[in-house]
């Protein structure tokens, strides 16, 4: 249990005296004055009879040997404490490989709108989150910050700049803080993000718009070509470029000589960038701007001597819904020297505008979700816009299949008979795109339920029985095959061959779930060939906390299966293939599990970096096998993507 004040705990391992505790305790807290519900319920459930006896430290030391003092002298010590303007807990916490420290004001815990804040360049809680916290409502808002990793107590390691597969730190952030913000349990929340740290804001807004409910930027601004000379002369400066009064606290906090060189970091990392154009007014980041559903407000101070006002103008005329706030005497740190209107900014713009816009872009999201938006349609530079959706389909295929044009057969694709289904359409200038299902995955149940939805005139849609699944048996399915590391590796022979033999040179390939890992390989491997990668249901590494999940699951059998999933499957292959096929399954996961190939930094993170086409990610929210942070970390891993989450499914 977290506490406010980092006091040596206590453990109790006394049964006896359990009872005589808990009355004690209880009536004590009856007489106290009404407190904030952090120290009433918390109170409660740590003096509970289970905590109790627990072993583990539970309660500050000097709390419980206050109770042995007078009820009144308590009483303001709690009062006291719980009016401090500055209640806060600051910790670490393990997110993904890295220790990330972060803090979060208490105020009122149920009912305040979270704000997650992502500081800039060299920004951290100690120097631009505390000293103006006191300035915030804690009532109404919860304020979270962090330390990016390699910033102020998010180390070790150091800042890793122009980390590999990414175009600059910012969008490496992006996978920490989307975590973090999940481990902590936040499903909806505002980002208020300063100078750098508004690209990791603008890719997370795009990446969860059903998360994010607004976004604040101040100090934003776009890397330009025509900066490369004036960010060089910085460069050659050193330390001397930043201002005394920053330098010296920087100084403090890293030491002149890791200062030093994290300062070329920033300087060289941002020559990249404007080298780059990614993130120029022209580049990329103009679509992704454009794509962001949430309010945005943009603010930014008249005397910065960094950033021009042009750029803030221009981000927001880019954002398709975004007002824009000018500071008269603001600078790049105007939240630092100008801190009540910053501070007052921020807040007003909350109040008036984001409760009522985030519900309608909730509503407008339902709506498309539940009418037209389409998976496909979303990707439209990818394929150019098909008008279909994923939907849980309870219509049998023979109500359909009338409309249907299409054929199915079998090949032979080197050593083994792969049954297909390849739609007809127009079949001169109609794209292809390949489906690969996942675990389980057929035709049969999978793609024939769907198909009458596929738009056939402009796509040409081939789908496969992987080797050993539905029809494409005898043989059974290869699970740990010795000449791949997994089945989905050895997959990847046959669906090349496959498409080969039908003669198709360029495709998108449409792969669900363990299929993804197939498509990756592919894409991999054939860049000239695969135009477009789409997952859905998909993980980019196994982390190896999941091998109970997995043991569990094996030890349940069939049983682990949904009925409305079983059922179906026990009818194509019989129960007892079907048992030989699940514990084959759960062999060959915790095989990968275990894995250095597939852990998280493994050896095939650089397959997904190194896939060269766009690539779309996509999730159910509701997913209970793959968490949505599997989608978060391959989307950000991926060079070219972006995510769609759906809360829906």
């Amino acid at each position: 249990m977290n506490w406010p004040i980092p006091i040596f705990p206590f453990t109790t391992s006394s049964p006896s005296s359990d009872n005589v505790t808990l009355s004690f305790t209880r009536a004590w807290i009856h007489g106290l004055p009404r407190a904030p519900d952090l120290y009433g319920a918390r109170l409660f459930h740590l003096f509970s009879p289970t905590v109790l006896r627990s072993s583990q430290p539970v309660f500050p030391y000097a709390f419980f040997q206050a109770l042995l003092v007078p009820r009144e002298e308590l009483s303001k010590l709690v009062q006291k404490f719980s009016s401090a303007s500055s209640a806060f807990k600051e910790r670490k916490v393990r997110v993904l490989d890295l220790e990330i420290n972060y803090i979060e004001t208490f105020g009122n815990r149920h009912n305040a709108h979270p704000i997650f804040v992502l500081p800039g360049a060299f920004g951290s809680i100690e120097m631009d989150f505390k000293p103006i916290m006191h300035e915030f409502n804690k009532e109404k808002y919860k304020w979270i910050a962090w330390d990016p990793p390699g910033y102020g107590k998010s180390r070790p390691p150091t800042r890793p700049f122009l980390p590999n597969g990414y175009v600059c730190v910012y969008e490496y952030d992006v996978k920490y803080a989307t975590e973090l913000m999940n481990i902590l349990g936040y499903q909806h929340y505002t980002l208020l993000a300063w100078s750098g740290g508004s690209i990791t804001g603008v890719i997370m807004a795009t990446n969860q718009p059903e998360k994010i409910s607004g976004l604040i930027t101040w100090g934003a601004g776009f890397f330009e070509t025509e900066a490369i000379p004036f960010v060089t002369a910085m460069k050659e400066v050193g330390l001397a470029a930043i201002p005394e009064s920053r330098r010296t606290q920087l100084t403090k906090m890293y030491g002149e000589e890791l200062l030093l060189e994290m300062w070329n970091g920033v300087t060289e990392e941002m020559i990249k960038m404007a080298e780059s154009k990614v993130y120029s007014k022209s580049g990329v980041i103009q679509d992704v701007l454009k794509n962001i559903q949430c309010p945005a407000l943009v603010i930014h101070g008249l005397k910065d001597a960094l950033i021009d006002v042009s750029h803030a103008k221009h981000f927001n005329s880019s954002l398709r819904n975004s007002r824009l706030h000018l500071v008269e005497n603001g600078t790049h740190n105007l939240h630092l020297r100008e801190t009540k209107e910053f501070v007052n900014c921020v807040q007003t713009f909350i109040d008036k505008n984001l409760s009522l816009s985030y519900d309608f872009t909730c509503l407008i999201i339902k709506m498309k979700r539940l009418i037209s938006f389409s998976l496909l349609g979303y990707s439209k530079k990818l394929l150019g816009g098909p008008q279909f959706q994923f939907r849980n389909v309870k219509q049998q295929f023979s109500s359909a299949s009338s409309s249907l044009a299409f054929t199915e057969k079998k090949v032979r694709v080197l050593d083994l008979d792969i049954n297909y289904i390849e739609t007809l359409g127009n079949s001169q200038n109609a794209h292809p795109i390949f489906i690969l299902p996942g675990t389980f995955g057929s035709i049969e149940m999978d793609v024939k339920p769907i198909l009458h939805e596929f738009n056939q005139e402009k796509y040409k849609w081939i789908a496969w029985d992987p080797p050993g699944y539905g029809g494409s048996r005898p043989p059974n399915r290869p699970f740990k095959p010795n000449s791949a590391e997994t089945v989905y590796e050895y997959d990847v022979k046959y669906a090349e061959g496959l498409m080969n033999k039908l003669g198709i040179e360029r495709y998108t390939l449409l792969a669900w779930s363990g299929g993804a890992l197939t498509g990756i390989i592919m894409a991999n491997k054939k860049p000239e060939k695969v135009s477009g990668l789409i997952t859905w249901g998909a993980f980019g590494y196994a982390g190896r906390n999941t091998v109970p999940g997995v043991e569990v699951m094996r030890k349940l059998g069939l049983a682990a299966i949904p009925d409305w999933r079983r059922i179906p499957l026990t009818k194509m292959y019989g129960e007892e293939l079907l048992l030989e096929m699940w514990n084959g399954w759960m062999d060959e996961s915790i095989k990968m599990v275990k894995s250095d190939v597939f852990k998280e930094g493994g050896t095939f993170q650089d397959l997904i970096k190194n896939v060269q086409c766009p690539t779309l990610v996509i999730h159910g929210l509701k997913d209970a096998l793959i968490v949505p942070s599997y989608a978060n970390h391959l989307n950000s891993s991926f060079r070219n993507s972006r995510l769609l989450a759906d809360p829906f499914s």
